[in-house]
């Protein structure tokens, strides 16, 4: 298992120091449900339901002096197992192109935050229960899937606002979806991406 500490480490190793506190709470709390999710439970996470979402406070403290500026990289680098290392790059990158506001406010719109108590732990169990029935879900494990279901961020959901079912698209391989996220802002990315389909 790897310590939280370690875990928040390589993901700011991996984002170059491109990353604010927000976001690293976002994309660590990401990773950690969804190694859940994968039956691979990663870190000793333990998530609190925050006004911004959830958070883990012990990471929170260690870089809250940073506030909206980005974190620095430190020059230790983690060691992590070739498995592990594969599950979160993963997440990680499927989540790396969204705002930490887009991550914060499509928290905001999830079970795990919204039936937890203020202040109060989002427990295992609660984000188990929830994410193994989105989407994404579909990628794990790692490999099973022939084709690549991005995650259902706030910008998925607010283009399916008028639909019965959310729409979440499919991609032939995550680098497809990188590519394309690359390419597109994300204001537009999934009207975008549809009128590309219909075409």
């Amino acid at each position: 298992m790897v310590s939280k500490y370690d875990l928040a480490s390589y993901i700011i190793q991996k984002l170059n120091g491109e990353i604010t506190p927000l976001k690293l709470q976002k994309l660590l709390y990401y990773v950690y449900a969804w190694s859940l999710v994968a039956n691979h439970k990663l870190s000793d996470c333990t998530f609190y339901a925050w006004k911004l979402g959830p958070v883990e406070q012990d990471i929170y403290h260690k870089y809250k002096e940073y506030k909206q500026s980005t974190i620095p990289v430190c020059s230790e680098k983690k060691s992590l197992n070739e498995l592990d290392k594969q599950l979160i790059d993963f997440i990680t990158d499927s989540y790396k192109p969204y705002s930490a506001f887009d991550l914060s406010t499509t928290t905001h719109t999830e079970k795990p935050w919204k039936k937890t108590t203020k202040d109060l732990v989002i427990t295992d169990e609660l984000m188990v229960a929830f994410y193994k029935n989105e989407p994404f879900a579909k990628n794990f494990p790692l490999g099973i899937n022939k084709t690549y279901i991005a995650p259902n961020t706030n910008s998925t959901k607010s283009f399916s606002f008028d639909m019965n079912e959310v729409y979440v698209p499919e991609f032939n391989s995550i680098d497809d979806y990188l590519a394309f996220i690359e390419t597109h802002s994300s204001s537009i990315l999934m009207n975008e991406f549809i009128e590309n389909l219909n075409s």
